[in-house]
């Protein structure tokens, strides 16, 4: 073989291999991060599904004292139970009415808090009230709830998601037992599905749908009118039954999807078989859509019965997949110029330093972007803070050094840098509105109040925040916040209450008309001088 063809030859097989190796390699690097992007959101939807969790369970555990703690009703309680076994169904029945009457409001005020269901049952399962559906009592559950079986016949408490006659729910079943020690039945309270949606809706816009599986009712049951939730076959999985909310539209949750889940309703198929939580991502009209799954276990048998379903963009990954691309094109002309010899191996080395930097930079951008995302504040001239409560260590912006004017290194991290600068007169205010916000009654902290500058003055500031973390026990221990210069707006209202004041107190009269001549308003010594009324002149 001639030395020419060798030499081509050789170099062909190099180039080859290496395209190989570089795809190999480009495909493994995409991979994996797609991975991390997947897992990532996978761990969101899991922390928001334990935190809501904890948040019931929380919940559920003071609906049930109070309601333990309700003299009356327990001893209403135990005399149904009496009327019950004495088949005196004309007391029970009375007895129910006065249990009605009895927590009407204690059930109004648990619904606007999302409880789905207030229900008790005898020690034999047999439904003595439904307050959510108080026309139906006296059907025996042993079969339908086995959590009410559980807690009868343990005397245990049996948390989690379990289907019941014509509805699921997350429920929270606890024994009643009097204070002489009487087994007097059992009381659940339960949250729907449908909190759960909105509830993830309104942390993070997350669009949710809340699949259950069709077995878990008689195939019948899917049919009736009287379900206390609607479903509609769901377009994930063909065994799975959709929730459908004022939000959940057939359009948008069925037809839709039908198309764009189209390529991995496989893979969602193998991995709802293994019950893990997964994530998988598809592509609409040029979007990446991370779809996550969350399995919702069986309150006994701990069996996933059901998932959360989540719908979210995903810009990173979209961003990868468009890098990678380029990558590959890149590599194939990079690898091409092997057939330059010298040159090609100093424009290899130059593209792979690029790439190398190009990377390096993204993961620097990602870092310093990771935490940020609650209040976008570029370009809006407000000021950051960020409170960690227990070490009372606060973050302010460069921005919110400048607004009061002082230079980066002036102001120390410190909550009292903040404190020390508030008027007096507005501090006992603002830390009420604050502690207002950090004790749930308010959903935002805002206060407008005065904060001293660096040469003294006093700049009006409109201070708004949230919290953002809260620790096992349900306490805030970080906020995050902004501060917005409000102070033209503060001295314009002032001048405006200035010429107001003059215009009703002065003794001169002043008549006020617009563009026409026509009069449109006189104060109290045109009035008084002229003998006319505002409406006589008018």
């Amino acid at each position: 073989m001639p030395k020419k063809f060798k030499s081509f030859f050789i170099v062909l097989s190099t180039f080859v291999i290496a395209v190989l190796v570089v795809y190999k390699i480009v495909s493994i690097y995409k991979k994996n991060k797609i991975d991390v992007i997947l897992n990532a959101h996978t761990s969101k939807i899991e922390t928001f599904y334990n935190i809501l969790i904890h948040q019931l369970k929380n919940f559920s555990d003071i609906a049930y004292e109070q309601t333990m703690q309700n003299e009356k009703f327990l001893e209403l309680f135990k005399k149904a139970n009496i009327a019950y076994k004495n088949k005196n169904f004309k007391l029970l029945n009375k007895l129910r009415d006065e249990a009605i009457s009895l927590l009407d409001k204690k059930y109004f005020y648990l619904k606007q808090r999302g409880i789905l269901q207030y229900h008790f049952v005898f020690p034999d399962n047999v439904a003595f009230l439904r307050m959510h559906k108080v026309s139906k009592f006296g059907d025996d559950l042993t079969e339908v709830r086995t959590d009410f079986a559980y807690t009868n016949k343990n005397l245990k408490i049996i948390r989690g998601f379990a289907q019941g006659r014509t509805a699921h729910a997350f429920r929270n079943v606890f024994p009643v037992i009097d204070k002489d020690k009487t087994h007097l039945g059992a009381i659940e309270i339960s949250f729907s599905s449908e909190l759960l949606q909105k509830y993830f809706t309104e942390i993070s816009n997350i669009h949710t749908h809340f699949l259950v599986r069709k077995d878990i009712f008689d195939s019948r049951t899917w049919e009736r009118d009287d379900l206390v939730l609607k479903y509609h076959q769901s377009s994930e999985h063909p065994n799975y039954m959709i929730t459908m909310t004022d939000e959940h539209t057939i359009q948008r949750c069925i037809n839709q999807n039908k198309t764009f889940l189209k390529p991995i309703l496989d893979e969602i198929d193998q991995k709802i078989s293994r019950n893990n939580p997964f994530s998988l991502y598809t592509v609409e009209n040029d979007r990446s859509i991370v779809v996550s799954f969350y399995p919702v276990a069986h309150a006994i048998t701990k069996e996933p019965i059901a998932w959360v379903v989540s719908y979210e963009p995903d810009t990173l990954i979209q961003n990868t997949i468009n890098d990678t691309q380029t990558v590959y094109i890149g590599s194939f002309i990079a690898l091409f110029l092997l057939f330059t010899f010298i040159y090609f191996i100093l424009v290899q080395k130059e593209i792979l330093k690029q790439q190398t930097n190009s990377l390096i930079e993204q993961k620097n951008l990602l870092a310093d972007s990771e935490f940020r995302w609650k209040f976008a504040v570029d370009g809006k001239g407000d000021g950051l803070w960020d409170w960690n409560v227990k070490t009372n260590e606060v973050y302010f912006s460069p921005k919110w050094k400048s607004m009061l004017g002082f230079k980066e290194d002036e102001i120390e991290a410190s909550l009292d840098e903040w404190k020390n600068r508030i008027h007096p007169e507005d501090l006992e205010k603002v830390y009420e509105d604050i502690n207002k916000h950090m004790d749930g009654i308010t959903k935002v902290y805002s206060n407008e109040h005065r904060v001293k500058c660096k040469d003294s003055t006093y700049k009006w500031i409109h201070d708004r925040g949230i919290v953002v973390q809260k620790d096992e026990n349900g306490e805030a221990i970080r906020l995050i916040g902004t501060h917005t210069d409000i102070t033209t707006r503060k001295e314009n209202e002032f001048k405006m209450k200035q010429a107001l004041t003059v215009f009703e107190n002065t003794n001169e009269g002043i008549m006020i008309t617009n563009s026409k001549n026509e009069i449109i308003n006189v104060n109290p010594s045109f009035c008084k001088t002229t003998g006319y009324s505002l409406e006589e002149i008018k």
